[in-house]
């Protein structure tokens, strides 16, 4: 098509009008974040240009981590609950650490603990999964017993 088609009321010259062209290997996509509105009201300060800085600096301390590529977007079970499980004191992927055992632990909490007082670790893999590794151990734990564990202050 050519200046009589759809282009027709372009100017020649979109940096005059504060559009700024993309620079060569850089995509613009609209992206939905779902969140707080506190959250939506913080990134409204921010550019495309520094919103995109801010979540390359994220995407490289995730690769550094040994994190590599991007978390799959998961289905909402039917029925499920808005929102997550965990405790909002729990920081994703940062490993937690055993707090204080109380001695009338049921058995089944009792094997994580003793796995951890050996050296695993419990922490969320790139995929959001809870994940008791370490000392021969890998398995994948319920978020409902890691929410119960750092309610009863075991885990923190």
């Amino acid at each position: 098509m050519h200046k009589q088609g759809r282009y027709r009321g372009l100017r020649p010259h979109p940096e005059k009008l504060g559009v700024i062209p993309l620079e060569p290997g850089e995509v613009s996509r609209p992206v939905r974040v779902r969140a707080s509105a506190q959250v939506h009201d913080w990134l409204k300060g921010f550019t495309a240009a520094e919103l995109g800085q801010l979540l390359t600096q994220v995407w490289q301390q995730e690769a550094g981590q040994g994190l590599q590529g991007h978390r799959k977007p998961r289905k909402a079970r039917a029925g499920a609950a808005e929102g997550s499980s965990r405790g909002a004191e729990i920081a994703i992927n940062s490993p937690l650490t055993l707090g204080t055992v109380p001695d009338d632990l049921q058995a089944h909490h009792m094997v994580i603990v003793e796995a951890m007082r050996q050296g695993a670790v419990i922490q969320q893999d790139h995929q959001g999964r809870w994940k008791l590794t370490g000392q021969g151990t890998s398995r994948t734990l319920k978020p409902a017993t890691v929410e119960v564990l750092t309610r009863l202050g075991i885990l923190q």
